[in-house]
């Protein structure tokens, strides 16, 4: 299995739909609206696809564009009920968002909760890092069907 983002990168295009909308001047306005540094493999991927769809073989993932992270996160009160330290990025397609979990340090994990109950007791790590997501979703280990109960 590829170890970097830019062997990931390679591997999933047959599975990834890029946004036609691609970040033209990097991550620093993201970066600073947040107030925090995005985990390098996500900002990589980021600036390679500026968001978009796979649809892989048991799971499906969208990553929202990087200029609409901030809004939708707003829109749908993320921080009000997840705290300051969760930032979405993604859903499944559906109700599950797909966030940074930055309460336990500098390195978020990944975490799936659904949308209709933001609730922090309800988050579940899914992977301790973006590379680790993409790697799940491409062996099959994340389905549709598992990445939240």
């Amino acid at each position: 299995m590829p170890q970097c983002v830019d062997d990931l990168i390679y591997v999933i295009r047959p599975y990834w739909h890029p946004s036609h909308n691609r970040p033209s001047q990097g991550l620093g306005p993201l970066e600073e609206a947040l107030g925090r540094a995005l985990p390098t493999d996500l900002k990589a991927f980021l600036l390679w696809s500026g968001g978009g769809q796979g649809c892989f073989p048991e799971g499906y993932m969208q990553l929202w564009e990087p200029a609409a992270i901030v809004p939708l996160n707003q829109g749908y009160q993320v921080q009000r009920y997840l705290g300051p330290d969760v930032v979405g990025f993604g859903t499944d397609g559906g109700p599950t968002l797909l966030a940074l979990d930055y309460r336990t340090g500098l390195s978020p994990t990944i975490a799936a909760v659904d949308l209709g109950d933001l609730d922090t007791s309800c988050m579940k790590e899914v992977a301790p890092d973006f590379s680790t997501l993409l790697r799940k979703y491409l062996s099959g280990d994340i389905t549709n069907r598992n990445l939240f109960p």
